[in-house]
């Protein structure tokens, strides 16, 4: 899984409960990104690996994050996606305005049309850390940028 345009790779998010038969709870994502911090709990080198996803951006600007983390908007699609049993990429990109509500989704790239639904129903309900330019709370995009996998019963 991708998030915010970064590769995944060191964290993984869980579901909520081992599916039927078993004790193993399965990794439903991964992420360069750790799940469970907002924007000011990341580290100084995830905060440079975030921002590796947006061109030209100031070294004063900030981009805008979701105020909860990834977690809760990553594991309500995951929860969604495995229902609908969905593979397949999404790219999608959420306009977030300067008081961190998201005004708009360009969807680029999902499995499905239901898929397209879910992904932009739950960005828009995301709530936001806005960006900041120039210490100035500001408009930026948001990319959203998953893989989505099948879990194996």
């Amino acid at each position: 899984m991708v998030c915010g345009g970064v590769m995944a790779s060191d964290y993984t998010l869980q579901a909520d409960r081992p599916p039927t038969g078993s004790r193993i709870k399965h990794d439903v994502a991964l992420s360069a990104l750790p799940f469970d911090k907002t924007y000011d709990e990341l580290t100084s080198e995830q905060i440079d690996l975030l921002r590796s996803a947006y061109e030209g951006l100031a070294t004063t600007d900030e981009p805008a994050y979701p105020v909860a983390g990834l977690g809760p908007m990553v594991r309500e699609i995951s929860q969604a996606q495995q229902k609908l049993q969905l593979r397949g990429r999404v790219f999608a990109v959420a306009s977030v305005d300067e008081t961190g509500k998201v005004r708009s989704v360009a969807l680029h790239e999902t499995p499905s049309a239901r898929m397209s639904q879910l992904v932009a129903y739950v960005l828009v309900r995301t709530a936001f850390k806005p960006a900041r330019c120039n210490g100035t709370p500001c408009a930026m995009d948001y990319p959203l940028s998953l893989s989505l996998r099948l879990r194996q019963n």
